[in-house]
């Protein structure tokens, strides 16, 4: 069992979902970042953007001598997405096809994402995702919660 830091995790998790090597999943990320910055500071040329945010961790059950403390790590993707058209194109448009690439990721069901086998799973929240369901003109936004299970 490998015990990895918590920036070493959180490295990683941005790593992967950041860098893609398919290239049409390139296309769909213009910016990225562990910063979040706000929408208004993130021209529509610059979008999709996607930012990672660190939440609450908290630890898992009873400690077991000898052996690392399990954890649970919460934390967001903001997603932006801005079609630079508020009247004949919907921005969800573009918003949906950048979530079905993040559920790729980290499905809710079925085999983990592991990072390598450096944490249990990482996946999207049971508390699901967030949207500004449209409100917003041009720009939409999208909060993508994971949670994170280290070993």
């Amino acid at each position: 069992m490998r015990v990895v830091s918590r920036e070493q995790m959180y490295q990683a998790l941005f790593d992967f979902w950041s860098k893609p090597s398919d290239p049409d999943q390139k296309a769909m990320i213009v910016t990225s970042g562990r910063r979040l910055r706000t929408w208004s500071e993130v021209p529509a040329n610059e979008q999709p953007a996607i930012f990672q945010t660190q939440g609450v961790e908290r630890p898992m059950g009873s400690q077991v001598i000898g052996l690392p403390q399990a954890w649970e790590c919460r934390l967001d993707l903001v997603v932006y997405t801005n079609c630079g058209d508020d009247v004949n194109i919907v921005p969800t448009t573009q918003m949906n096809g950048v979530l079905d690439y993040l559920e790729n990721l980290f499905p809710i069901s079925g085999s983990p994402q592991t990072l390598g086998d450096i944490v249990r799973e990482v996946r999207i929240a049971q508390s699901g995702i967030k949207t500004d369901e449209g409100a917003l003109g041009s720009q939409a936004v999208a909060i993508v919660p994971l949670r994170i299970v280290t070993l």
